[in-house]
């Protein structure tokens, strides 16, 4: 079975890349904010959005680059049909589609929201699979990324919640 899997080479460490092409200058911009979050101590998140094309009987990825560990990922996908979504760690996706190990699996019909923690550091894939669809889907990902929390942040301060006795 055909995929497509590859990267946009736009900036120096880019948080997502996807299709078998550019995306062009807007997509840039995007990486780069993107990667504002891991590289900026001040920056607590941020999003993007990416828009593919998933032709009958194919499967896209969308590559989520340099995810460290402990970071909460939001992902909301909007598509015009079926379509399974499957997120998966870069070691995952040398095997698919032969059976793996998702972080998430779903299958939706017009949208699908789910959030995760990020269990190790790494590349990270968002799977589009329409392999057992007969028409052409259109989906649009939002994606959000929130920096882990700080080893060094002081606890929250719970002294004025009561206690029962």
């Amino acid at each position: 079975m055909m995929h497509s899997r590859s990267s946009v080479a736009a900036a120096p460490s880019p948080l997502f890349t996807t299709g078998l092409y550019s995306l062009g200058r807007a997509w840039c911009t995007v990486l780069v904010l993107l990667s504002l979050i891991f590289l900026c101590p001040a920056v607590q998140a941020a999003k993007a959005e990416v828009n593919s094309k998933v032709p009958p009987g194919k499967w896209k990825a969308v590559r989520l680059k340099n995810l460290p560990e402990g970071a909460g990922l939001g992902v909301k996908v909007i598509a015009n049909g079926s379509l399974v979504v499957i997120l998966v760690h870069e070691a995952e996706l040398k095997r698919y589609p032969a059976p793996v190990s998702p972080l998430f699996q779903g299958t939706l019909e017009r949208t699908l929201s789910f959030s995760v923690v990020i269990p190790d550091a790494g590349n990270y894939y968002v799977i589009l699979d329409n392999r057992r669809g007969t028409e052409e889907r259109r989906a649009r990902i939002l994606i959000q990324a929130k920096r882990p929390a700080s080893r060094t942040d002081p606890p929250e301060d719970r002294s004025t919640e009561k206690k029962k006795i």
